[in-house]
């Protein structure tokens, strides 16, 4: 198993020590040394890719089957942002968040398509005069029946209805990064601008009246497991110094992990077993340089950080180091393609890359140019 620069040699002994302060309410993580089962291979489905048009500044949205064949072109125009797309919970429709200029006012558009034949089925487009700086987040209800567009600046999110495939803006939240639950319609989690550090507020929504608060709690960035079971999020610094990734459990709503990690990006597997994080992890993760002699260990700076990708076990408490990140790498995107791959996708598309759940088996991704970040990868 090809494992990190963090697992190798001198630092072993210290991740092993760091992932004991990891684990805090849920006893010690450890490296997962089990058999390894055979991995399936990566799953069909699309990428979805932004590439330079033949004139000026045209920006084209293409699906590329990840062997260089372009399936289809969905979209293109003039000085196009594409932001985020997001299939719908039954697995009908696919929802195109973009940004198109209109003169001096930004206009967002959300395109609606069909995700078997990824022909556009509807379109609709709002101003924004509240944002300079583009949403990146679109999500659906769990009954594929409404989508949410958070504009954490603003501290608002608007709301669109989707009715066979038709979409159209239904009004607007003043609610921060909101955010439905992933399976039941009528509850959401929003993040409200009441204190600096963050706070989170469960709510139940109902149809022509207020929401009604169920709960509120210190974090930020928030996230569901696909079954509603977990969720995730951050919290500010522990006892070591260091800010944390937390894993609640919703029916007892208690912590069942504190993992000391600065996640910069967070995705949850499609069977939410497991959470990907893309984070900085520090080479001293208990603070012992006040403790280790200098020139004990060749090489230890515990002074430095670096990039890691993990994988977390939510059933058996484990987390796993995968991949090496090189220099100056910089997250886009963090998405499960199944339960056993991961698509990390860099702000530096050449930089983007496939991988295992274990970590075992690395690739590129291919026929992808720099001229933008690929968007995402869409099921077929």
């Amino acid at each position: 198993m090809k494992r990190s620069n963090l697992f190798r040699g001198r630092r072993r002994f210290l991740l092993g020590a760091g992932a004991l302060v990891a684990a805090g309410v849920a006893g010690p993580l450890v490296l997962d040394r089990t058999t390894p089962a055979l991995l399936t291979d990566t799953p069909p489905g699309w990428y979805l890719v932004v590439r330079a048009g033949s004139g000026g500044n045209e920006r084209l949205l293409l699906a590329d089957n990840g062997a260089g064949h372009v399936v289809r072109r969905l979209d293109g125009g003039s000085g196009i942002l594409y932001l985020d797309a997001a299939p719908s919970p039954d697995g009908r429709w696919l929802a195109l968040l973009k940004r198109v200029p209109r003169g001096s006012m930004p206009t967002d558009a959300i395109s609606i398509f069909d995700r078997r034949t990824l022909r556009r089925v509807s379109e609709t487009e709002t101003q924004i005069d509240f944002q300079d700086i583009p949403p990146y987040h679109v999500g659906w209800s769990a009954d594929s029946q409404h989508l949410a567009v958070p504009y954490t600046q603003a501290g608002r999110t608007l709301i669109f209805s989707v009715k066979h495939g038709r979409v159209a803006l239904q009004g607007l939240l003043r609610r921060n990064r909101l955010r439905f639950h992933p399976t039941t319609v009528d509850i959401a989690l929003h993040e409200p601008l009441r204190h600096a550090g963050g706070t989170i507020a469960v709510v139940r929504r109902t149809p022509g009246a207020r929401d009604q608060e169920l709960e509120t709690f210190a974090g930020t960035n928030a996230s569901w497991s696909p079954d509603g079971a977990a969720l995730a999020y951050r919290t500010g610094a522990g006892r070591n110094g260091t800010a944390r990734l937390v894993v609640r459990d919703e029916a007892s709503r208690t912590l069942t992990a504190r993992l000391a990690l600065e996640a910069q990006s967070y995705a949850w597997s499609p069977d939410s077993a497991r959470l990907a994080v893309f984070a900085t992890v520090s080479t001293d993760p208990l603070r012992l340089k006040h403790l280790v002699p200098p020139g004990l260990i060749p090489g230890w700076n515990p002074a430095v950080t670096e990039q890691a990708l993990v994988v977390y076990s939510v059933h058996d408490n484990q987390l796993l180091q995968i991949g090496n990140i090189p220099p100056g790498f910089r997250i886009a995107h963090l998405q499960w393609m199944s339960p056993d791959w991961l698509l990390v996708v860099a702000a530096q598309a050449s930089q983007s890359f496939v991988v295992d759940r274990r970590g075992e088996q690395r690739r590129p991704v291919p026929a992808i140019d720099d001229y933008a970040p690929l968007v995402t990868w869409i099921a077929a």
